[in-house]
């Protein structure tokens, strides 16, 4: 496992694969996953459809996984991190226990689909979820630790960038 981060917008990325967190609820409404859902409809379309086909608490500690194409094989994981969303400052709507089962799930299908590279959002599930990041940060450490693939953690602030 190789880490570094960059300041650039998640979605500038160029590794073969983007990991964010998303919720069981079907909504993309703010944060990495609204511009994902912006950039990457058919992302959204999936994971909507994902959401509203299947008994939402069995989504918990999965993840989706959705080809964006491009020159070289890209994807987009859906990591199913959270129930449900909202902006009460004082909860935390990442589940620790999803977050860590999913990530270890993911890296077993990264490893079994010739996966070297994954962007992830630097602070992932920390934002407008409300995790400790020492701890999310710790669980992504451990579930790629034994492997050759490179982590790039995408630090971006829209406030930080003048267009």
């Amino acid at each position: 496992m190789v880490v570094s981060y960059v300041n650039k917008n998640i979605i500038d990325s160029s590794e073969e694969l983007i990991i964010h967190q998303v919720n069981c609820m079907g909504v993309m409404g703010s944060g990495v996953a609204k511009t994902i859902r912006d950039t990457y409809p058919k992302v959204y379309e999936e994971y909507s459809r994902m959401c509203n086909a299947a008994n939402r608490k069995t989504l918990l500690g999965t993840f989706q996984i959705v080809r964006i194409g491009g020159i070289k094989n890209r994807y987009v994981c859906n990591l199913f991190g959270q129930y449900t969303f909202g902006y009460n400052a004082s909860k935390r709507y990442t589940s620790y226990d999803a977050f860590d089962l999913a990530i270890n799930r993911l890296v077993l299908w990264c490893i079994a689909n010739d996966i070297t590279s994954v962007a992830i959002p630097y602070e992932i599930g920390c934002g407008q979820a409300h995790a400790n990041w020492s701890i999310i940060y710790a669980m992504i450490c451990t579930a790629f630790s034994n492997t050759d693939i490179k982590i790039t953690f995408y630090k971006f602030k829209e406030e930080d960038h003048v267009y």
